[in-house]
């Protein structure tokens, strides 16, 4: 809802400015795109996390690295938009968990289209890692609100992951 109401916000703005020339709509479209894929991918590491203790104080063990993953595009912000068409900002806009947030800034950034190629590419890959952290997250989920005591380690979630 906050990225419905600031991006209206702004669109507001632009119209009422009459520099609507500033913004292509293409550019939206696919910033929506990639969103939709962050979010989905910040909310399937999440429900794993949750799934998987009982505890508010157990879930600090997990999220270290779901923080390494949220702050790794800040780390790469300033690479990325100085060459947007460089190859740390390509193979970065196609690793699955920064790869929507890599491919906004490039997008932003660039002073030349993105190749739709490596679009597609991004958002196909974008769409396939979120099809598999919520099937693991499932996976977690199946196993761990059934499980009472102590709090799993991060061996035991992935072979929660490969039990049948």
């Amino acid at each position: 809802m906050i990225v419905v109401t600031y991006g209206g916000l702004a669109i507001a703005s632009l119209t009422a400015l009459a520099l609507t020339d500033l913004l292509a709509w293409s550019t939206l479209a696919w910033a929506v795109i990639f969103f939709l894929i962050a979010y989905f991918t910040i909310a399937a590491l999440m429900a794993a996390i949750g799934s998987a203790v009982n505890e508010l104080s157990e879930a600090q063990t997990f999220m270290a690295p779901v923080m390494i993953i949220m702050v790794l595009p800040m780390l790469l912000w300033a690479p990325i938009a100085e060459n947007p068409d460089g190859t740390l900002a390509t193979v970065s806009s196609m690793l699955p968990p920064i790869l929507p947030f890599a491919m906004v800034m490039r997008i932003g950034a660039a002073t030349e289209p993105i190749p739709i190629w490596q679009m597609l590419l991004s958002t196909g890959l974008g769409i396939m890692s979120v099809a598999v952290l919520v099937w693991a997250a499932s996976r977690i989920f199946r196993v761990g609100i059934l499980m009472q005591g102590k709090p799993p380690s991060p061996l035991e979630l992935l072979r929660w992951i490969r039990q049948t």
